[in-house]
């Protein structure tokens, strides 16, 4: 199992929580696969944790969502979280890689896929749009910074969430590899090239 350590004294060691960041794509799938690691690991959501740490700012009406402090909020999480004992806590959310983390999985989903999702949860036209789009430009790949914590995606177009769940538990298991850039996952071909 993955933890964090500090060397204290000699011979006493202090282990850490592990934050995971499950982020991607509105649509993707962030809250059904954070639903099934519920059950292996300890489980938030950013929108969850702003609230209950008093950084949820106003209400965005166009956008139908609360603006999140993400500076305030990754300030008060670093203080948090090196309070928690020993277990590892996935954080679900289009943004929870922008928070303090010791790894991070991305969610890909096909962006014809997801224009279906999004339509069936009501979301106008320019918002589905919007996150294809950001999908189709590599969503929080974008985000990426070569050296920091590990990256991993998963394309949850097609497979299970059991599967999918499964690889993750596997990769938290393991050394937390980065995904090759040649192997993360290009969407041009699927909308024609562009």
């Amino acid at each position: 199992m993955v933890h964090r350590t500090l060397f204290l004294l000699e011979d006493f060691f202090l282990t850490m929580t592990v934050i995971i960041a499950l982020t991607g794509t509105p649509g993707a799938g962030k809250t059904t696969v954070a639903a099934s690691l519920n059950e292996f690991y300890e489980t938030s959501t950013v929108f969850d944790l702003a609230s209950e740490m008093g950084f949820l700012g106003t209400r965005d009406e166009i956008y139908d969502a609360d603006e999140i402090d993400l500076t305030g909020l990754s300030n008060a999480l670093r203080s948090k979280w090196g309070l928690i004992p020993n277990e590892i806590v996935i954080v679900d959310g289009h943004l929870s890689h922008h928070l303090p983390c010791d790894g991070v999985i991305v969610l890909r989903c096909s962006p014809n896929v997801l224009r279906n999702r999004l339509a069936e949860r009501g979301y106008p036209e320019w918002k589905i749009n919007d996150n294809v789009e950001w999908e189709i430009l590599g969503g929080p790949w974008n985000d990426f910074v070569t050296g920091t914590v590990p990256w991993i995606e998963f394309d949850t177009t097609d497979n299970a969430v059991a599967k999918i769940s499964h690889g993750i538990q596997e990769w938290i298991g393991s050394d937390m590899e980065t995904t090759e850039s040649s192997k993360v996952v290009d969407w041009a071909d699927e909308i024609g090239g562009v």
